[in-house]
C-alpha cells in the first residue's frame, strides 16, 4: 500500500512527485534538458515543496508563516509587487498552489455546487466502502447524516476564507476572489437547515410522499365521482 511506501506522510503528494519526477528522467518526456544541474536540483525542491504544501496537515503552519510575513517589513508591495527573499517567495508559491488546491469555494457558483456534487459523491462512496469494511465512516463521508451546508461553510471560514484573504493582501489582484468566496458561502448559510427541520434529503423524501399523497387523492376523487354519476 501507498501508506506503506511513504510512511504515512503526505502519501499521495509523494506519490504524485515520484511519478511525476519519474517521467520528467526519462529521455522521451524530459523538458530539463537544458537545465544546468544546479537548476534542477533547484528546479526538483521548489516543485517538492509546492506540492507537499497541498497536504492539508500543514495548512495551519503555511497559513501562520504566511501571516507573519505579511504582517512584517518582509514583504514591500510596489505596484501589486511584493520583495522578499527566496524562502519568501518559495512561500508565496507554495501559498498559490495550496490556494488552487481548495479554491472551489471561490469559483462561480454553478462551478462551485458542481464540484461540490462531485466531491460529496466522493466522499459518499468512501463512507459506503469504510462501512462495507466494519470502520466508522470519516467526518462528511456517511450519507446518512448529510451535512453538506455546514461543511461547506466551515470549511470556506476555517481554511480557505483565511488563506486568500492573506493572498489578497500580498496579491492585490486575487482580491476578487475573496468577494467570491463570501458570496458563495452566503448562498450556503442560506441554505443550513434550521434546527426544527429535517435535512434536505429527508424534505425531498418528504415532498415526494406529499404528492405521491395528492396523486391518489386525486385518483380516488374522480373514482367516487364517476360512481356518483352511474
Amino acid at each position: 500500500p501507498l501508506a506503506i511506501l511513504y510512511n504515512d506522510g503526505s502519501i499521495l503528494e509523494n506519490h504524485h512527485l515520484a511519478f511525476s519526477f519519474t517521467l520528467l528522467y526519462r529521455s522521451e518526456t524530459s523538458i530539463l534538458d537544458n537545465m544546468s544541474e544546479d537548476d534542477r536540483r533547484k528546479f526538483r525542491k521548489l516543485v517538492i515543496q509546492m506540492v507537499k504544501a497541498t497536504d492539508m496537515s500543514h495548512h495551519t503552519k503555511l497559513l501562520a508563516e504566511l501571516k507573519t510575513m505579511a504582517e512584517t517589513e518582509a514583504v514591500a508591495q510596489e505596484s501589486g509587487r511584493w520583495k522578499g527573499d527566496a524562502g519568501h517567495r518559495h512561500l508565496v508559491l507554495q501559498s498559490v498552489v495550496h490556494c488552487a488546491d481548495v479554491s472551489n469555494p471561490g469559483k462561480p457558483l454553478n462551478l462551485s455546487r458542481e464540484w461540490t456534487d462531485r466531491l460529496m459523491r466522493e466522499f459518499y462512496a468512501q463512507g459506503d466502502r469504510e462501512r462495507e469494511m466494519g470502520l466508522p465512516c470519516s467526518p462528511m463521508m456517511d450519507r446518512t447524516r448529510p451535512c453538506v451546508e455546514k461543511s461547506q461553510v466551515g470549511f470556506n471560514n476555517f481554511v480557505v476564507l483565511p488563506l486568500f484573504e492573506v493572498m489578497g493582501e500580498l496579491v492585490p489582484d486575487s482580491q476578487h476572489c475573496v468577494e467570491q468566496l463570501r458570496v458563495v458561502r452566503q448562498w450556503w448559510e442560506e441554505r443550513i437547515p434550521k434546527a426544527d427541520e429535517p435535512p434536505p434529503q429527508q424534505q425531498q423524501q418528504q415532498q415526494q410522499q406529499q404528492q405521491q399523497q395528492q396523486q391518489q387523492q386525486q385518483q380516488q376523487a374522480a373514482v367516487d365521482e364517476k360512481k356518483a354519476e352511474t
